[in-house]
């Protein structure tokens, strides 16, 4: 086998690739007519050459098994099925969605100016329409098999339950095996930080809410190797899933103790709470994440919100 994959189990490699100063994990599951992808890495030319080299070693790729949505997770999945001839996996939700965007996207191709009003409205850092909307569909393709919660996959030669888990993105998916007590659970649970839960367009409503639902959906697999997207493997999936919560709710804590009687917008605390450290994405997901919170606060009766020439804001109940 390859130097650069890692056994995780009998049928099971992990590939890290790059991302930005990170990494972002793809799974390997070993099969009779080659290794099922789980997830591609993003679309860059390490990331390519990275793939184009396992190839060339004689690595075959039977399928490749979308998780969500997000570039680091579908980036590559076109290069994949026009480059390499690979079939192409997604869920029916998640195809759905980033075709909406995808279109939108197509309406701003020429437009560089109309600037992306939820986050005026929520006096978040400036973007784009056309921006916002090529990250949320620029990686649209069109799959060659859709599967929704609770169908049946073949990873490899094993058999693995879809399990939909929104909150993170829209169209999350975890892929569950009880024989083998494997989880591939992507961006729901980290082993050392908390992953990221985003409020970016007026249709998500509460995905903070979502997330702790679906918490609670997998809290209770008796889960022995946890696949995560990023970082590394997990073992203990009932206490990471404790340590998460708690990271929200004290980010929450920290959001409440900012609020004031005359109220202040997500923007406003977002920078409190952030500082100035971080400009270009980092700043929007974390625009994004507080607002995510800012919206369960509302929602569980901690906050309550008004608009004020044409802004939102917030304050403490």
């Amino acid at each position: 086998m390859v130097k650069r994959l890692v056994r995780l189990a009998d049928h099971v490699f992990r590939l890290s690739l790059p991302l930005g100063e990170g990494k972002v994990n793809s799974y390997l599951f070993e099969g009779t007519k080659g290794y099922t992808v789980v997830d591609t890495g993003v679309n860059d030319e390490a990331t390519r050459r990275e793939w184009q080299q396992l190839i060339e070693n004689g690595l075959i790729i039977e399928k490749v098994v979308i998780t969500h949505g997000h570039p680091d997770h579908i980036g590559l999945a076109s290069w994949f099925r026009q480059e390499i001839g690979v079939p192409i996996i997604y869920s029916k939700i998640g195809y759905e969605r980033m075709k909406m965007y995808h279109e939108q996207w197509l309406q701003f191709s020429e437009d560089d100016l109309t600037p992306y009003a939820f986050n005026i409205k929520y006096d978040g850092p400036e973007v784009s329409a056309k921006q916002f909307y090529r990250h949320m569909g620029g990686s649209f393709l069109e799959p060659d098999q859709l599967y929704g919660h609770r169908d049946k996959l073949m990873l490899g030669d094993q058999e693995y339950e879809a399990i939909h888990t929104p909150g993170h993105a829209w169209d999350h998916f975890c892929f569950w095996n009880a024989e083998l007590r494997i989880l591939l659970c992507a961006d729901m649970v980290f082993a050392d930080t908390a992953p990221m839960v985003p409020c970016w367009t007026e249709e998500d409503n509460s995905p903070l809410e979502e997330y702790f639902r679906s918490l609670d959906q997998i809290k209770e697999y008796p889960a022995e190797l946890v696949l995560p997207g990023h970082e590394h493997i997990i073992h203990d999936l009932g206490q990471r899933i404790r340590d998460v919560r708690n990271a929200h709710h004290f980010r929450m804590q920290q959001l409440l103790g900012m609020m004031d009687k005359e109220g202040k917008t997500a923007g406003q605390l977002c920078r409190e709470l952030y500082g100035h450290r971080h400009t270009g994405t980092q700043e929007l997901l974390e625009f994004y994440t507080a607002l995510s919170r800012l919206m369960y606060l509302q929602q569980e009766g901690f906050a309550d919100s008004f608009v004020h020439n044409d802004r939102v804001y917030f304050r403490k109940m």
